[in-house]
């Protein structure tokens, strides 16, 4: 075989060999999207919960109705117990964002500041109608007492993280990227904590991308 025909060799089996890796790749990210989709209910209550005790934590009054921030603790503790028995934790298509939610959670504590037999009973009570949690949940009080309130600042960027990782990976059939939408502690976390992360969600949409500061209370 002459030069000529060695060289074309190489290019035509590299040429092969990138098409299979691409094919692969295709592959697997088609693979995880479809493991996603189908837990996306999960994430979705997951999402609206923690963005519920969160609204309503910083809301609360005098007279805040602690069934119903429970109500919404037993939901996230119920639908992250649903994930966890499917797919093992939370599956996005960046590593960096799943850390990142796991060391919100674990920083939001939950689990930790119930203790794990109250937490697994909460469980047991949640994903039925708000009148029947309430005709059954018991020592309600004592259990609020037990939370740290800063962690409801925390439940609404674990919201908006994992909306926005979600609405992220369905861009191709939406057409568009996400809006970055941020509450104005999420975003000074993420600057000083995860600056890689942070430019990486920066680059959504590119121009089309607008920036929205929530403030960090209602």
């Amino acid at each position: 075989m002459d030069v000529y025909g060695f060289l074309l060799t190489i290019i035509g089996s590299s040429s092969v060999s990138i098409v299979g890796i691409e094919t692969f790749r295709n592959w697997l990210f088609k693979r995880r999207v479809y493991r996603i989709s189908k837990n996306i209910l999960y994430y979705i209550h997951l999402a609206r919960n923690s963005w519920n005790l969160g609204w309503n934590g910083l809301s609360q009054t005098d007279q805040q109705d602690s069934k119903r921030l429970l109500y919404y603790i037993a939901n996230m503790l119920y639908y992250k117990q649903k994930i966890f028995n499917t797919i093992g934790d939370l599956q996005l298509d960046n590593l960096d964002a799943e850390m990142i939610l796991n060391d919100l959670w674990w920083s939001i504590g939950l689990e930790r500041q119930l203790g794990f037999v109250d937490s697994s009973r909460l469980c047991c009570l949640a994903d039925m109608p708000y009148h029947e949690f309430c005709e059954k949940v018991t020592n309600y009080e004592i259990l609020m007492s037990q939370l740290d309130k800063n962690g409801f600042e925390k439940c609404m960027w674990y919201s908006q993280l994992l909306m926005l990782e979600m609405n992220h990976i369905y861009e191709p059939w939406y057409g568009e990227e996400p809006k970055l939408i941020l509450r104005d502690g999420l975003r000074e976390y993420l600057k000083q904590k995860y600056p890689k992360y942070y430019r990486r969600i920066l680059n959504f949409g590119r121009h089309k991308l607008s920036i929205i500061l929530i403030p960090r209370t209602p």
